[in-house]
C-alpha cells in the first residue's frame, strides 16, 4: 500500500485471484471483471463511480456487492472519466458515477 501517495516505482496491486478477463481505467478509478463475471472497482469515488453506495475512495479492489448479491454475471465493463458501465450476461447495461 502507498497510503494515497504517488508511487515513483511500480507497486503490486492485489487483484482478485479468479483470473482477470478485462481491466479498464477511468480518469482516477479502475475496474475489472473476472472470468467468472464478478466486477471489482477501486480508486477515486467522488461521483459514486465505484458502485458502492458511498463516495469514499478505495485504494483496494472490492467487488460490486449489488451484482454479487443478485447473482448478476458481468460480461464486460467500461470506464470513462468519472463513470463505470457494466454489461451483464443478459444484455442489461448498468451505470454508476455521473453517467454522462
Amino acid at each position: 500500500s502507498n497510503d494515497g501517495d504517488p508511487s515513483l516505482k511500480p507497486i503490486v496491486i492485489s487483484l482478485p485471484e479468479y483470473g482477470i478477463k478485462q481491466l479498464e481505467f477511468g480518469q482516477r478509478h479502475a475496474a475489472c471483471v473476472t472470468k467468472g463475471g464478478i466486477a471489482y472497482t477501486w480508486g477515486d469515488n467522488q461521483f459514486g463511480q465505484l458502485g458502492r453506495y458511498t463516495m469514499e475512495k478505495s485504494d483496494k479492489p472490492a467487488f460490486v456487492k449489488d451484482f454479487v448479491k443478485n447473482e448478476t454475471i458481468i460480461s464486460s465493463l467500461a470506464c470513462t472519466g468519472m463513470n463505470t458501465f457494466f454489461l451483464t450476461k443478459g444484455g442489461e447495461v448498468f451505470g454508476c458515477g455521473t453517467c454522462d
